[in-house]
C-alpha cells in the first residue's frame, strides 16, 4: 500500500520548525500561509510516505520574497 500524504510545514523567519497542516484539512495551504505571513517566514509543502519519512519537499511560499514585489 502506497499512501502518501502532504504536509504544509510552517518555518519562521529564522528557519525554525513552528506548525504542520495536513492537506485532508480543506484551507489547510491558505492557514500555513497565514501563518507564515504572520512569523515573516516560509512554508515547504512537503510528502509524507507511509512511515512517515518525507519523501519529498518544496518551498511553496516565502513571506521575504513576497513582501518587495510591488
Amino acid at each position: 500500500m502506497n499512501n502518501k500524504n502532504i504536509l504544509y510545514r510552517v518555518y519562521d523567519k529564522k528557519g525554525r520548525y513552528q506548525q504542520s497542516y495536513s492537506s485532508k484539512l480543506q484551507g489547510a495551504r491558505s492557514w500555513a500561509v497565514d501563518c507564515a505571513t504572520l512569523l515573516k517566514g516560509c512554508v515547504k509543502e512537503d510528502v509524507i510516505v507511509e512511515k512517515g519519512a518525507t519523501e519529498k519537499s518544496e518551498k511553496i511560499f516565502d513571506a521575504n520574497q513576497t513582501k518587495g514585489e510591488n
